[in-house]
């Protein structure tokens, strides 16, 4: 029963919402029409076409004029170039403390053995060399290298001979052929300025030794004796013994005549 009372009401607000459909509609009148949108997308303009084209850069290195030399670089100091050896004595004991010099065009170097007898010279460029090995009582060794570039180079072994000293010895003797005893002697050599002096001993004997290939002058002097020179010409290592023959000098005896 109760929906039974419900429908005056719903008619009711149906009637007044159709009282105000209608007149909106009288008011306002029809619903206004909206434009049209302009059909289609802009048009943009078109791109030009093609890129733009670059100017052709010039092929090739620049030409220089005909008859211009290229300069040359001056090569940089010093090279990459190695050479070493050992040296050594005539019994094969390495030698320490030789002066080993390397000459070259461009520069000269010297370094002394170690212990073992090794040499080395290092941060070389190529080229044409001299080696020479130095040492006090051995004989002066010299060689001569060619170098290339990048090269390590061993030297063969070298070997130092002991220097052979010449020596002068002998007797002085009377003219009757017996010993003089102490008489005293000087030796002057004429190019290596060499001086030394010696005795005879009792049986008229002298010696010197540890001498250079040289000239030498001796001079022989005893009191009572005329003074006896003697010169010995010796090559290096030579040895020679001499005999020289001293006269008495003669004393002339004045006596007084009698008054």
């Amino acid at each position: 029963m109760k929906y039974i009372y419900r429908i005056p009401l719903i008619a009711f607000f149906l009637f007044v919402m159709t009282g105000i459909v209608i007149n909106h509609h009288t008011t306002y009148g029809q619903i206004p029409t909206l434009e049209p949108l302009p059909s289609g997308l802009p048009t943009l303009q078109p791109l030009p076409s093609g890129l733009p084209t670059l100017l052709p850069q010039p092929s090739g290195f620049p030409t220089l004029p005909p008859g211009t030399p290229i300069p040359t670089l001056p090569p940089l100091p010093g090279g990459t170039s190695f050479i070493f050896g050992f040296v050594n004595d005539e019994n094969d004991n390495a030698l320490a403390g030789v002066t080993v010099t390397l000459d070259g065009v461009d520069n000269s170097d010297s370094v002394e053995t170690d212990e073992d007898g090794a040499f080395e010279f290092r941060d070389l460029s190529a080229g044409e060399f001299t080696l020479t090995c130095e040492k006090d009582g051995y004989q002066t060794y010299t060689q001569s290298i060619s170098l290339g570039n990048d090269e390590v180079q061993e030297i063969e072994t070298i070997v130092l001979e002991v220097v052979v000293k010449a020596k002068i010895s002998g007797y002085v003797v009377n003219i009757n052929g017996d010993p003089i005893e102490n008489v005293k002697i000087k030796v002057k050599g004429v190019i290596t300025k060499y001086k030394n002096t010696a005795a005879s001993d009792a049986d008229g004997f002298f010696e010197f030794g540890e001498l250079d290939g040289d000239t030498y002058i001796a001079v022989f002097k005893k009191k009572g004796y005329k003074r006896a020179t003697k010169t010995v010409k010796l090559d290096d290592g030579e040895e020679t013994e001499i005999e020289v023959e001293m006269k008495k000098t003669s004393k002339r005896i004045i006596k007084a005549s009698a008054l």
